[in-house]
């Protein structure tokens, strides 16, 4: 049994059952190949994204010629929302395509502008998480099989690191977001939305402090295996709602990644006839990266 179905029966009675956050489909990722040279290629299998090479690379010539000719808003009309971009050097979460635009120069940079002028669709590189441009700068992933979107750009491979990593805005147990973890693409869920923290944070049982680990802007633990971790970084953070990328990983190479939005607050419960206070993480959107 996972720790996260093991922590819901735990806490049935501290969590509140709320039916309705819808999920979109998309991963995020950064894994590195050796790029093409022209030898040896096949072609990538698109068809495992849910699309065909003629729709990539009329979409990578769209972008080309976006890139190359600055015309920015049709670049930023590429990406599907909300994206984690890398911005000079840290990861910034954009939402709408506005945002993306006004920091344009930050995300688009001349060496990334280069890696996609030179990107060719029979190098490009596939698996279930997308396709992916060179070293996974950007990833793209199809949400209908004629409709491909930017859904991750990534820090250059031997680009500069975080100098000052951000520290997490709001802290809780990572495994207190497995409650909520939805990987089902063709479900109505998550089925919890609504967690008490007080409880979890009582729960030293299942929710150890011992086992978190803060790692700069990550906040993380082993997975259940200890192989693995579940882990979370504030992305953005406005009085008491906060957007959260969560990841869950079992041990091998596999990350599963979200970005989870929420609001704490606090809520009556009734306890032996007495009225009680507890703060609850309240979900309002969950998608999937």
């Amino acid at each position: 049994m996972r720790a996260s179905e093991v922590a819901r029966s735990l806490l049935a009675g501290s969590i509140i059952f709320v039916a309705g956050v819808t999920a979109s489909a998309g991963q995020a990722a950064g894994t590195k190949v050796t790029p093409c040279d022209g030898s040896n290629v096949t072609g990538p299998m698109f068809s495992q994204v849910g699309t065909s090479e003629a729709v990539v690379k009329a979409f990578l010539g769209a972008l080309q010629k976006a890139v190359a000719s600055d015309e920015r808003r049709k670049v930023a009309s590429m990406i599907r929302y909300p994206i984690v971009a890398w911005a000079r050097d840290r990861d910034v979460l954009f939402k709408t395509p506005a945002s993306l635009v006004a920091s344009y120069e930050l995300v688009f940079t001349a060496p990334l502008k280069k890696t996609i002028a030179e990107a060719r669709t029979e190098c490009l590189f596939t698996n279930w998480k997308g396709v992916m441009i060179h070293d996974g700068e950007i990833w793209m992933n199809a949400l209908s099989p004629r409709v491909l979107k930017i859904i991750r750009i990534n820090r250059p491979v031997g680009g500069q690191q975080q100098v000052k990593p951000a520290r997490s805005a709001f802290k809780v147990h990572p495994k207190a977001f497995s409650l909520i973890e939805c990987w089902e693409t063709d479900s109505e869920c998550p089925v919890i939305t609504e967690i008490n923290l007080d409880a979890v944070a009582a729960n030293s049982n299942q929710f150890s402090p011992k086992d978190i680990k803060e790692d700069g802007e990550w906040i993380s633990c082993p997975s259940e295996n200890g192989r693995g971790f579940t882990r979370y970084r504030t992305m953005e953070t406005a009085g008491n709602r906060y957007t959260v990328e969560y990841q869950d990983n079992g041990g091998g190479t596999l990350t599963m990644s979200a970005m989870i939005e929420f609001v704490i607050d606090k809520r009556v419960l009734r306890k032996d006839g007495k009225p009680r206070s507890v703060r609850v993480l309240r979900v309002l959107a969950f998608r999937l990266m």
